[in-house]
């Protein structure tokens, strides 16, 4: 499964566009956890930029579009 899209923007900044459900939060977290061998990696996932342009992470774009759901997964 590819983690980044050929614009920059990884798993991480596409749900922070759309709110996700329940099932889609425990899919993504077991797939950072399987990514990230430990709590700095993962705070470095969350926190990564997108590598074009806008320079955004992903509650960037959770607060921008007022994805609740996202901030609140983000920020845990």
């Amino acid at each position: 499964m590819k983690v980044e899209a050929e614009n920059g923007y990884s798993l991480l900044h596409l749900a922070a566009f759309k709110k996700f459900s329940n099932d889609f939060e425990a899919i993504l977290l077991d797939r950072i956890k399987q990514q990230c061998s430990d709590q700095n990696k993962i705070i470095e996932f969350i926190n990564k930029k997108t590598n074009n342009e806008d320079g955004y992470t992903a509650l960037h774009l959770a607060g921008y579009f007022s994805n609740f759901i996202s901030i609140r997964f983000l920020i845990s």
